[in-house]
């Protein structure tokens, strides 16, 4: 299976990804959108792994919330990877990562790569709005509307494709405890 941890996002931060998705679809702008369920901000993305190490990944999960106060995000930037004029990410996240972000992912990331997993370094929060091909230059528009995501809790998801469709489902959730 296909896992990933990631904070879920309230209701204030998911109306603010949803109007920025809204805002590139009034530019003509709609290649590949994440679709509403989908949206989250992630922490670290395992990758597939063996039902056998699912209790293993809670558990680094929940090392990782247990000492860790809640913080929060403010998603203010509309930017893109690897940049703007061929993104293949777009994005809605805070212009900088804060600090208790970055230790969070160190929490969960160092563990979880000592049970092997290869985990991405970068520890860039942001929840991803759309997947485009890279062909064309994310459109100048309105700064997005801005909106706190109050993390208290990390969720490790499944994705799956299902009828030609992304399906993440929660497993486990742990909460920051600090």
């Amino acid at each position: 299976m296909r896992l990933f941890i990631a904070v879920a996002l309230d209701d204030a931060a998911r109306s603010a990804c949803l109007a920025a998705q809204g805002a590139l679809r009034a530019a003509g702008w709609e290649r590949r959108l994440v679709a509403p369920a989908n949206l989250h901000c992630t922490v670290a993305f395992v990758g597939s792994a063996d039902d056998a190490l699912l209790d293993p990944i809670v558990a680094c999960m929940h090392d990782a919330a247990t000492p860790t106060p809640p913080f929060a995000l403010t998603l203010d930037t509309l930017g893109a990877f690897p940049h703007r004029n061929r993104p293949r990410v777009v994005w809605l996240g805070p212009a900088r990562t804060p600090p208790a972000f970055a230790r969070l992912c160190a929490r969960i990331r160092s563990p979880l790569a000592r049970l092997g997993f290869a985990l991405d370094a970068r520890a860039d929060a942001h929840v991803t709005l759309a997947r485009p091909d890279g062909r064309s230059a994310l459109p100048a528009i309105v700064s997005p509307r801005s909106a706190t995501l109050h993390v208290d809790a990390l969720t490790l998801f499944s994705s799956s494709r299902e009828h030609g469709a992304t399906v993440y489902r929660p497993l486990a959730v742990s909460a920051l405890r600090g």
